[in-house]
């Protein structure tokens, strides 16, 4: 259930319905979302340090986050070239 509800989200966010990028999208919000609910438990002198420091779960959400950067900017700097619409949420926010 949870990867119709995925799949439905990315195609209403980006019309996109490649199963590996759909996938790769996923998995790139749920290590963002744990990130930041792990994070937000902490006090913020402690959370700030713990950003910085290299620690496998820093990375981890930091690769995800360029994956879904370089996703985005990616569609977006498609659409404005080619003046592609999706129908999609995306397209509307470049439109205005």
């Amino acid at each position: 259930m949870s990867n119709l509800t995925l799949q439905i989200v990315v195609k209403t966010l980006f019309g996109l319905e490649l199963p590996d990028t759909v996938r790769r999208i996923g998995a790139a919000f749920e290590l963002a979302n744990d990130y930041i609910k792990t994070r937000d438990n902490q006090p913020p002198a402690l959370r700030s340090l713990f950003h910085r420091i290299p620690l496998p779960s820093t990375r981890r959400f930091r690769r995800g986050l360029e994956y879904l950067n370089q996703t985005v900017y990616g569609l977006m700097e498609e659409r404005r070239k080619h003046g592609l619409e999706s129908g999609d949420l995306l397209s509307l926010l470049l439109k205005g």
